[in-house]
């Protein structure tokens, strides 16, 4: 877990330095079109303490392997520990606006390229999907976030369904991942060795 300034644009280094032998805990949630967050505590006496401030950057390795970026957005501290909660830098664009866009008969890819490239100020973010579905949808004053998965029916996840996968500036607009149809199929599982369960002590 490493440390940056709130200006770093370049984290292909350690930047203000490695946390981990100060980390006493810590947790990342990334939920399926949801919260993706980190959280950690980390000792008080740390060489790292002042620098742990809101906007700073935390770079995190997730459990698909890579390294992900996150920004500081609350501090609680103690005697004991110093408690930090982040999110994704994905919620960078929650601060970004798109004024007026209303694409025609396309594709979750055209939506993306449309959303990321009429933000009130540029971003450094991308944008990529494998669906091939066509919709159309007018979107005024939206952030960029609302757009891809809020609750209106004209969302992107409420048109075209699919899974956003965030790797730091790329938005991977995907039809689905691996990983729900694992919980689909252990969800799907269990329930039938539950039945079967009922049925076998004449419960059912």
């Amino acid at each position: 877990m490493k440390l940056y300034t709130s200006d770093t644009t370049n984290f292909n280094n350690n930047g203000l330095g490695v946390l981990d032998p100060y980390v006493t805990y810590a947790v990342v949630t990334d939920e399926i079109n949801g919260e993706y967050s980190l959280t950690f505590n980390i000792n008080p006496y740390s060489p790292y303490t002042d620098n742990i401030v809101q906007d700073n950057y935390v770079k995190c390795k997730v459990s698909d392997g890579t390294e992900q970026i996150f920004i500081i957005k609350k501090i609680t501290k103690t005697l004991d520990t110093i408690g930090v909660y982040c999110q994704h830098v994905f919620y960078e664009l929650l601060d970004n606006l798109v004024l007026d866009i209303y694409p025609q008969e396309a594709t979750p890819n055209q939506f993306l390229t449309r959303i990321l490239s009429n933000t009130n100020y540029a971003t450094s973010f991308s944008g990529y999907s494998d669906i091939v579905t066509t919709k159309t949808a007018r979107y005024v004053r939206k952030n960029p976030i609302e757009i891809m998965i809020g609750n209106d029916n004209n969302s992107m996840v409420n048109l075209f369904g699919g899974e956003l996968k965030r790797d730091n500036y790329t938005i991977n607009y995907l039809s689905c991942q691996i990983f729900s149809i694992f919980l689909f199929l252990l969800g799907f599982l269990l329930s039938l060795f539950g039945l079967l369960s009922r049925f076998l002590l004449g419960l059912g």
